[in-house]
């Protein structure tokens, strides 16, 4: 973490001319009807290093005819006479406004044809992604600090969702550090300086999460007391392990030379088999299934993990 900080400030003429040249997030791509209520949630806008607890997400709502309405994030939360699963999608590096709202939209579908009888609300997380100068490793480390502060942000929406809607979370790549992040926010830890002042109430529905090729540390689940384990929010978890991923084999350079493996690339360490939270935890490998790819459609396509979705996303039962 030191040689992070250090490069941040190294860096930092870099990361405040991303800030000032924010404005306001406009969700262009063209977007095809699909059948589930889709929503996209956009922190384009919001500076790197930005505090301030009302800053919330650009919100839209995916019209019948394609287009996007300007909304807001109270009208996603709103509850329903039945309560519906509200699955929410976390994207990775280098990912434009236009390809967030592609993918998203895409991913979604799938999710209707895995259980086209199932109603849910689909949530696309699009955050500043855009690839940042040529070199890799600059870019890699101003969105992995990015990607940590996007952590506080999903954690204010998560702690307004009723407590009787399933939630699925799911994030690629950087977005599983995200995740990650607000659920140690939610559970009252520390994250990065960051604390989270509770407002909702305790939670009667379940959550889950899914980690795809995470590029977070392997060992980011690990310690802390059962009360504020950032599993004890989780019903489940499914980690998405690739052993051919080439640039997560690189992610231990990110911090210099002997820093920690990615979970998505050796999945979680350092657990305590004998803990209750650990049980929570699938691992499924699908080194096979991807190969040497870095990519977000080879992951959900391959066979294994799309599977396993339905299941993990409260559209369909295990037993069904």
């Amino acid at each position: 973490m030191n040689t992070i900080c250090c490069a941040l400030i190294a860096l930092s003429p870099f990361v405040i001319g991303v800030a000032r040249g924010a404005e306001s997030p406009q969700p262009i791509a063209s977007a095809a009807w699909s059948p589930a209520d889709v929503w996209l949630l956009s922190t384009r806008h919001i500076p790197s290093g930005a505090s301030d607890a009302d800053v919330e997400p650009g919100c839209w709502h995916l019209e019948a005819d394609g287009s996007w309405t300007p909304s807001e994030t109270a009208a996603l939360l709103v509850a329903s006479p039945k309560p519906v699963p509200l699955v929410i999608f976390i994207h990775g590096n280098r990912w434009d406004a236009d390809r967030a709202a592609a993918e998203g939209l895409a991913f979604s579908r799938q999710l209707q044809d895995l259980a086209p009888a199932a109603s849910f609300r689909f949530a696309i997380w699009s955050w500043p992604a855009d690839r940042m100068g040529r070199r890799n490793r600059p870019d890699l480390i101003v969105k992995d600090i990015r990607s940590r502060e996007e952590a506080a942000y999903l954690a204010r929406l998560l702690d307004r969702v009723p407590p009787d809607l399933p939630v699925s979370l799911i994030g690629y790549s950087y977005g599983a550090q995200t995740i990650l992040g607000a659920l140690r926010l939610l559970a009252g830890d520390d994250f990065d300086g960051a604390r989270l002042e509770r407002h909702g109430t305790a939670r009667q529905a379940p959550m889950a999460a899914i980690l795809v090729a995470g590029a977070v540390e392997s060992h980011a689940l690990a310690g802390g007391d059962l009360e504020q384990s950032l599993l004890s929010h989780l019903s489940r978890l499914l980690v998405i392990r690739n052993r051919c991923d080439p640039n997560l084999r690189l992610y231990p350079f990110l911090y210099g030379r002997g820093g920690p493996q990615a979970m998505g690339f050796v999945g979680p360490t350092c657990l305590d088999p004998d803990s209750p939270e650990t049980r929570k935890i699938e691992v499924l490998d699908v080194s096979c299934e991807v190969g040497k790819r870095h990519d977000w459609e080879c992951y959900r396509l391959a066979p294994s993990f799309a599977s396993r979705l339905a299941e993990y996303t409260f559209l369909r039962s295990a037993r069904e």
